[in-house]
C-alpha cells in the first residue's frame, strides 16, 4: 500500500515536532541535573527553602531561584542570593549552557570556584560576592573571557581568593563592574 504525499508530509511534521519535544525534554534534564548536584552540594541544614520545591515532581522553570527562556526552553539565570546558603559549587554548574545570570551572593558557598565556570558562555552577570570561597581563582575562566562577549559584571568581593586577574580579563570589563 502506497502512502499519499500529504500523508508523508503530515508523517514528517510529526516528526519534526516529536523531535523538537525530545530536545527540549533533554535539555531541561540535563540542566535539571547539573542543578541537583548544586542541590546535593549544598549542606542539608541550610537548603530548607529548596527541599520541597527542587524535586524532578517539578518542572525547574518552576523551582525558586530559577528562570527559564528560550527555545528550547534552557535555564538563563540561577540567583540564590541571601538565602543562607552553606555549600560547594559542583562542576555540574558548567552544563548550564544558556545561564546568563548566576548570583549566590550572600551565602556561605566556600571552597575553590570550579574550572567548569569557563564553559558558561552566556554569562551576562556573576556575583559570588559574600562568600567563603578559597584558593586560586580559576584561570581558565579568565583566559576564557575573551569567548564570553556578553560579560558585563563579575563580583568576587569579600571571599578569601587568592591569585591575580590577568590584564587582558580587565580589557574585557570596565573597571567599574569588576569586584574582588
Amino acid at each position: 500500500m502506497e502512502i499519499s504525499c500529504f500523508r508523508r508530509f503530515v508523517l514528517l511534521i510529526h516528526l519534526f515536532v516529536l523531535c523538537l519535544s525530545v530536545t527540549h525534554l533533554h535539555s531541561l534534564a540535563t540542566d535539571q541535573a547539573a542543578l541537583l548536584a548544586l542541590k546535593a552540594n549544598i549542606s542539608p541544614e541550610t537548603q530548607h527553602i529548596l527541599t520541597d520545591n527542587w524535586t524532578s515532581a517539578t518542572s525547574v522553570c518552576n523551582w525558586i531561584g530559577i528562570t527559564c527562556g528560550g527555545q528550547p526552553q534552557k535555564v538563563i539565570a540561577l540567583n540564590l542570593s541571601s538565602m543562607g546558603l552553606s555549600g560547594t559549587i559542583p562542576p555540574h554548574i558548567g552544563n548550564l549552557s544558556a545561564l546568563s545570570l548566576f548570583s549566590i551572593h550572600n551565602n556561605n558557598f566556600y571552597g575553590s570556584l570550579p574550572n567548569e565556570l569557563a564553559h558558561l558562555r552566556s554569562l551576562k552577570t556573576v556575583d559570588f560576592g559574600i562568600n567563603f570561597f578559597t584558593g586560586e581563582i580559576p584561570r581558565r575562566f579568565f583566559s576564557s573571557l575573551s569567548n564570553i562577549t556578553s560579560l558585563e559584571k563579575i563580583d568576587l568581593s569579600y571571599n578569601k581568593l587568592s591569585g591575580s586577574v590577568p590584564p587582558t580579563a580587565l580589557i574585557c570589563l570596565s573597571a567599574d563592574h569588576f569586584f574582588l
